[in-house]
């Protein structure tokens, strides 16, 4: 497939673009994993995370616009490795902005109550996320089928680990409501962040079930 991404005029710029893209929000997860500990300068790193997602905005929409050039002017093109790279691109998106999410939701959680049960267990899932973001990135970058079904395997315990910390907090009468919102959002953004993973390192892994569950992207008409 990576050939296939390669050699193929405005799918060769929309897949250069799209590595780009998932190395950015590769980053934006690798800065968001600071505030878990103790920061001083949160400001600035949120900061920094919204100027990334909004340079992961521009390529999205560039990445469809090229994506679906390429399916309107190239005669007999490559369909199936179109579609992969645009249900691709939705993900990298989604994870974008979900290293913003995340960072907000720490962010509710005052820096000295940033320990205990609990949460010492959501920074072990961010541990096993860290490493299923970065498994991803070399997955889809480097066409790594080894490194895609690693990051496939990661997405059920990580699942597992989201659920069992849900069912805990929502019993746990003794949290503060304002807590136990934080810790849930930060479950439940863990959760959609492998997900989308999962999605995109199964366009490596497990090209056929991609396609199976993605819509053709259409052009526009010529009156919009």
């Amino acid at each position: 497939m990576l050939k296939r991404w390669r050699y193929s005029g405005l799918l060769t710029e929309a897949f250069s673009l799209f590595c780009r893209m998932l190395k950015t929000a590769w980053r934006m997860f690798e800065a968001s994993k600071g505030l878990f500990g103790e920061v001083e300068n949160e400001d600035e790193v949120l900061a920094e995370l919204h100027k990334m997602e909004e340079e992961t905005d521009s390529l999205h929409t560039e990445i469809r616009r090229k994506i679906v050039e390429y399916l309107s002017l190239v005669q007999g093109g490559d369909v199936i490795a179109a579609l992969l790279l645009f249900s691709a691109v939705h993900d990298a998106e989604r994870l974008a902005d979900l290293a913003v999410n995340i960072a907000e939701a720490v962010r509710l959680v005052p820096s000295d109550g940033r320990g205990g049960q609990y949460f010492e267990e959501i920074k072990e899932v961010e541990k096993h996320l860290g490493r299923m973001v970065s498994l991803t990135v070399e997955a889809f970058s480097e066409q790594d089928e080894d490194a895609a079904k690693e990051a496939l395997m990661l997405r059920a315990p990580i699942a597992a680990a989201c659920n069992s910390l849900l069912s805990r907090i929502a019993s746990d009468a003794a949290m503060s409501p304002a807590r136990a919102v934080a810790l849930t959002l930060l479950e439940r953004y863990f959760k959609r962040t492998a997900a989308h993973l999962f999605h995109i390192a199964a366009t490596v892994a497990n090209p056929k079930m991609v396609i199976e569950h993605t819509k053709t992207p259409q052009p526009r008409s010529p009156n919009h």
